[in-house]
């Protein structure tokens, strides 16, 4: 007799060739090629729940996910066998064993998500997908202070984009900040939940104001107020990686 296992799943990804992480109908998610990665092993349908939805072109060092089935092959050789008929662009690094109350998504407590851009001024075709090409190098200090302006619990819906419902749109953003390595400038971004298209939104806001099309204060004013009218830039997807879980 066979007995059903809850398995808590750590994989990391390039989402240039995938429509976003969410499975979907007559498109290449990342959900649907675990899933078909999963059914494929276990020789049944085998459904996943994830801690976060990524959009299109968006990538992950750590995305969280669960699952359960019959529990028919040992543990220790679950990463071997479902990533040999995984793509090589997604990799299942870690499965553990949970209780069944855990739950990848409901369960979280932090989410991290980090944005590149790259301030060589090359341009380089290649990177495009990983990276923002920026034109110039960056003030970082400067930078930092417009960051520290998302910092806190605040109603967030200035920074979620259209097309999407949340009735609660109140988030609580614990960490904001950018660091520079090489020629890549980095911004981390921490908080316990994220809209659609938050972080890239918030991005392209900091890069607003410091290009000075937007002052400091119209900022301020306007994630006082909610105020969703002076927040239209969006940045590209690529730079944008999620990079921790907290449980």
């Amino acid at each position: 007799m066979e007995f059903k296992s809850k398995y808590k799943c750590k994989v990391r990804y390039d989402g240039s060739m995938y429509y976003g992480f969410q499975r979907q109908s007559n498109l290449v998610s990342v959900q649907g090629e675990i899933e078909r990665a999963l059914s494929k092993v276990y020789n049944r349908k085998i459904e996943i729940i994830s801690a976060s939805r990524t959009d299109k072109g968006v990538h992950a060092l750590m995305q969280v996910f669960h699952y359960e089935t019959e529990n028919n092959i040992p543990i220790e050789k679950l990463e071997s066998i479902v990533n040999n008929v995984l793509n090589d662009d997604i990799y299942i690094y870690s499965f553990e064993i949970k209780d069944f109350d855990f739950h990848a998504r409901y369960n979280v407590k932090f989410k991290t998500y980090r944005y590149n851009i790259d301030v060589s001024g090359k341009n380089d075709v290649f990177s495009s997908r990983y990276v923002l090409n920026y034109g110039s190098d960056l003030d970082i200090v400067r930078l930092n202070n417009i960051a520290n302006n998302f910092i806190g619990k605040k109603d967030f819906k200035f920074v979620m984009a259209s097309g999407s419902y949340k009735e609660n749109t109140v988030r609580t953003v614990s960490k904001a900040i950018f660091y520079k390595s090489g020629d890549i400038v980095s911004f981390e971004i921490t908080a316990d939940g994220f809209l659609y298209k938050m972080v890239r939104m918030i991005v392209g806001a900091i890069l607003d104001v410091y290009e000075n099309k937007l002052t400091e204060l119209e900022l301020i004013n306007a994630i006082k107020n909610v105020d969703r009218k002076k927040f239209k830039r969006v940045v590209s997807s690529g730079g944008l990686y999620l990079v921790d879980i907290e449980y």
